[in-house]
C-alpha cells in the first residue's frame, strides 16, 4: 500500500456509510406512497436534476445490497463521495478487515429515453478510467429485454471489477447480478429486501 493509499482509506474511513437493505426500503415506502398520485414520470422515476442524487443512491444501493447478500455474504455498506472517476465508496467487513472500494454506476437507460444507446459502446467508454486499477463499476440494466452475454466485447479496461444489475420481475421484488465481467462472469440472484 503506498501513502496516497493510506491517505485515501483514511479519509474514507470518516465517510457516513449507509446499509443498502434499510436505504432500498426507504425507497420502497416512498414509491407505494406515491403509487397512485399524478406525479409526473420524470419525477416518479428520479429523472430529474434535482432527484439524480437519489436516483444514483438507489442504485448504489443495488449494487451493493446485491454483491453483498448474492456474491459475499456480508452487508457491503456505501457513502457518497462523488470524485472524478467514482460516486460512491463501498465497505465490507471479513473478520476484522475493513475493505473499501470506489465505485462507479452508470446506467443502461430505458429505450424510450436513448433507442441508440448500445450496451458495448457504453462498456467500451469505460476505457476513459485510465488510472482507475482499484475501480468497480456497475451498469445498471434499465432495459427491458435479454442480455446475449457471448455479445458482449469486453475491451481493455484498466479498472478492478465490472458488474451488470438489473430487475428480473415487474415489481422489482427480484434482482440479477453478472459479473466480474472482466473475469468469470458469474450469474446470481437476489431479492429486494422486504
Amino acid at each position: 500500500m503506498t501513502i496516497n493509499d493510506s491517505i485515501r482509506t483514511r479519509d474514507w474511513s470518516k465517510l457516513r456509510y449507509y446499509d443498502p437493505a434499510i436505504i432500498l426500503r426507504y425507497f420502497r415506502e416512498i414509491e407505494l406512497g406515491i403509487a397512485d398520485l399524478n406525479i409526473d414520470e420524470r419525477v416518479r422515476t428520479l429523472r430529474t436534476n434535482m432527484l439524480k442524487p437519489h436516483r444514483e443512491g438507489r442504485e448504489a444501493a443495488l449494487l451493493c445490497h446485491g454483491i453483498g447478500s448474492a456474491v459475499l455474504n456480508t452487508t457491503v455498506y456505501f457513502a457518497r463521495s462523488e470524485e472524478s472517476d467514482y460516486d460512491f465508496i463501498s465497505l465490507w467487513i471479513t473478520d476484522v478487515t475493513q475493505h473499501y472500494s470506489p465505485v462507479q454506476i452508470k446506467e443502461y437507460v430505458p429505450s424510450d429515453i436513448n433507442p441508440y444507446l448500445d450496451l458495448n459502446k457504453l462498456i467500451s467508454s469505460l476505457q476513459k478510467y485510465s488510472d482507475s486499477r482499484d475501480l468497480t463499476v456497475g451498469i445498471h440494466m434499465n432495459r427491458e429485454g435479454t442480455i446475449d452475454i457471448p455479445k458482449i466485447i469486453i475491451p481493455q479496461l484498466n479498472i478492478r471489477e465490472l458488474w451488470l444489475f438489473g430487475s428480473l420481475t415487474q415489481d422489482q421484488s427480484k434482482w440479477f447480478l453478472i459479473g466480474d465481467l472482466l473475469k468469470d462472469k458469474s450469474y446470481y440472484e437476489f431479492y429486494y429486501p422486504a
